[in-house]
C-alpha cells in the first residue's frame, strides 16, 4: 500500500538508482546530430559539436562557443560571458562567468578553495582527493576551533563595549557642545540686557534734556510776553523823551528870539541915541 503525501523515490529507495542508470544508459547523441526543433524553443535549432574525450558532453558545447569580453574587467580571460551562434529569430544564449576575486582589490590575503578539485568523479565511489581525518582528531580540531571562536566572541563584544563607549563619548561631547552653545546664549542675552539698559538710559537723558528744553522755553515765552507788556510803555517813555525834546528846542529858540528882538531893540535905541552915521567915517 503507498503512503500518501510521499514520492515514489521515497516509498522505494532502489527507484532513484534505478532511474540514473536508465538515464546513464542513454545514448549520447552523435556529433554534428542536429537537435529536432520540437525539442528547442520555437525558431532555434542547435547543432552540437563533437566531443572531445574524458569531457562531459555538454563540455565541448562551451568550447565551442564564441567567448565575448565582460566590458570593465581588466583581465578578459579571468570572467568571460559565453554566446551561442543564434539561428533563427531567437538566440541561444549560454553565460559562463567566473565569479572569483582576482580583479577585487581587498587586501585580505583568503585561502583559494576550487571545488573541483576535490569533487568525487564518480558518485557510486569514494574517488574524492580529500584527505582522512579521524573523528577523534575531527572533534578536537572543531573543539578548538570552537575556543578560537569564543575567543573572536570576547574581542567581538569588546568591539561592541567600546563602541557603544565611543557612542557614550560622541554624545557626551555634543552635550558638551549643547552646554557651549547655552553658555553663548547667555553671555548674548546679556548682552543684550546691557544694550537695553544702556537704550533705557539714553531714553532717559533724552527725557531730560526734553524737559529742560521745554522749561527754557516757557522761560523764553514769559520773558517774551514781558517784552510785549514793555513795548507800548518803552515806545511811550520815548515819546515823552521826544516831547520834552522838541519843548526845550522850542524854548531856546523862543529864547533866542527874545534875545535877538531885545538886542535889535537896543541897537535901534543906539542908532537913534547917537546918530550911527556920523560915525561911520571912523
Amino acid at each position: 500500500m503507498a503512503i500518501r503525501g510521499k514520492s515514489k523515490t521515497a516509498q522505494d529507495p532502489n527507484s532513484a538508482l534505478k532511474s540514473r542508470r536508465k538515464k546513464k544508459e542513454e545514448p549520447a547523441p552523435k556529433a554534428n546530430q542536429t537537435i529536432p526543433s520540437g525539442d528547442l524553443p520555437s525558431g532555434v535549432a542547435a547543432t552540437l559539436p563533437t566531443a572531445p574525450q574524458n569531457s562531459s558532453p555538454t563540455s565541448g558545447i562551451f568550447n565551442a562557443l564564441p567567448q565575448i569580453p565582460i566590458p570593465g574587467l581588466a583581465n578578459p580571460t579571468s570572467s568571460t560571458a559565453t554566446v551561442a551562434s543564434t539561428t533563427g529569430n531567437r538566440p541561444a544564449v549560454i553565460a559562463t562567468a567566473r565569479r572569483d576575486l582576482a580583479n577585487v582589490e581587498h587586501g585580505l590575503e583568503l585561502p583559494q578553495f576550487n571545488p573541483n578539485d576535490w569533487m568525487a568523479r564518480d558518485l557510486f565511489q569514494n574517488t574524492s582527493p580529500l584527505p582522512e581525518t579521524s573523528q577523534a582528531v575531527a572533534d578536537e580540531a572543531v573543539l578548538s576551533i570552537q575556543r578560537k571562536r569564543q575567543t573572536l566572541r570576547i574581542a567581538k563584544e569588546n568591539i561592541g563595549l567600546n563602541s557603544d563607549i565611543v557612542s557614550v563619548a560622541t554624545d557626551y561631547q555634543k552635550l558638551q557642545g549643547q552646554v557651549i552653545d547655552y553658555a553663548t546664549v547667555l553671555v548674548d542675552n546679556q548682552t543684550k540686557y546691557v544694550k537695553y539698559t544702556d537704550a533705557g538710559v539714553k531714553q532717559q537723558t533724552a527725557m531730560v534734556k526734553l524737559a529742560q528744553s521745554q522749561e527754557q522755553h516757557t522761560q523764553e515765552t514769559i520773558a517774551l510776553d514781558g517784552m510785549r507788556a514793555l513795548t507800548p510803555l518803552i515806545q511811550e517813555d520815548w515819546n515823552e523823551r521826544r516831547n520834552l525834546r522838541t519843548a526845550k528846542v522850542n524854548a531856546l529858540r523862543e529864547q533866542t528870539l527874545r534875545v535877538n528882538t531885545d538886542l535889535e531893540r537896543k541897537r535901534r535905541e543906539l542908532e537913534v541915541m547917537f546918530d550911527i552915521t556920523n560915525f561911520q567915517t571912523i
